[in-house]
């Protein structure tokens, strides 16, 4: 074989191998996951008079069929074995085992006794079951190390369930989103979710429908005054004169953010601070939860979500050594 030819093979080769990288870039996100999987629904977001909101421990929402999102969880913390459980802080599901909440949750030594807290999913009222109802114990409760309780870095925790959810229409669990893989594609619509707590009288789900608004905005003297961190953001009505809020008794609930790329919902945030909710420059803070990826698929280990990006990114170079090899053995 004459030295163009194999030229030409060598070439072809390099090329295949080229397609077959951009390709995993957009597998990646067209894949079909098993997660994050509700139809996202038209926008509702109208324009906000403050005076419609009040107090309450989830403002500007309303309430909803959990099976709309059918990740978010109630977790319930009781002070001793004596006293029922109420609602304490929200969470999202993210495997049949696995709960993802604010490290904040858990941190007071009252909240780290995994026998005085358990996990509500599936259901409309916090305080009440029905048919769909899984009231689950924890098995372990797993903070950050690195949580920092002034700064809020690292604010993240997951809780790890005995039994497993069963999942159906009403329990499923949410994406979780990955620098490399969803970070770059735009989100379409986000919902922040939650229930009201027991102080509003009510401990309904509801919904508000959110948007991000910007650090340098959200970190200005009059707004939250350099508190929100490379690694979180805010969210609320744009506006900034108050608006949706999830509150304290909804502390380590998500935002679940639609991408169209794939038409999956992810956990684009997780609830980190609030205070006096619904009042104007004073959005809740949100921790990116993509900035912990490999956090939490290391803790969670074979039960989380699959990483399509980390499966066609091995593969490729394999497939491109095997195409050297049998060229070779032809040249």
């Amino acid at each position: 074989m004459n030295s163009c030819a194999k030229l030409f093979i060598l070439i072809g080769i390099a090329g295949v191998c080229v397609i077959l990288y951009l390709a995993t870039l957009e597998e990646h996100v067209t894949a079909d996951l098993n997660c994050g999987n509700r139809p996202e629904r038209p926008s509702t977001m109208m324009p906000f008079d403050y005076d419609d909101y009040g107090g309450g421990r989830f403002v500007g929402g309303t309430p909803i069929d959990p099976s709309i999102w059918p990740w978010q969880v109630s977790i319930m913390h009781r002070p001793t074995a004596a006293d029922p459980f109420q609602h304490h802080c929200g969470g999202a599901i993210i495997s049949q085992d696995w709960i993802l909440t604010a490290a904040v949750c858990v941190h007071a030594p009252q909240h780290r006794l995994s026998s005085n807290l358990i996990v509500k999913a599936g259901t409309t009222d916090a305080n009440h079951n029905d048919a769909n109802t899984q009231e689950l114990q924890i098995e372990r409760i797993v903070p950050h190390k690195r949580f920092n309780p002034i700064t809020l870095r690292y604010n993240i925790a997951l809780l790890k369930l005995k039994p497993p959810l069963v999942f159906n229409t009403f329990v499923d669990g949410i994406c979780i989103p990955d620098n490399s893989n969803v970070e770059e594609h735009q989100y379409g619509i986000c919902h922040i979710t939650g229930y009201a707590g027991p102080n509003a009288n009510t401990s309904i789900l509801q919904e508000a429908e959110v948007k991000k608004i910007g650090n340098p905005r959200c970190n200005m003297p009059t707004w939250w005054n350099y508190k929100v961190a490379r690694d979180m953001f805010c969210m609320s009505h744009p506006s900034g004169m108050g608006g949706p809020d999830g509150c304290e008794m909804n502390l380590g609930g998500p935002v679940s953010c639609f991408m169209p790329a794939n038409n999956r919902y992810y956990v684009y945030g997780v609830r980190v601070y609030t205070k006096d909710c619904g009042v104007p420059r004073r959005p809740n803070i949100y921790l990116k939860v993509s900035n912990h990826f490999y956090w939490i698929q290391r803790e969670v280990g074979d039960s989380a979500p699959p990483s399509v990006h980390q499966f066609t990114v091995a593969l490729w170079p394999f497939v491109c050594f095997l195409l050297s090899s049998l060229a070779k053995m032809v040249i």
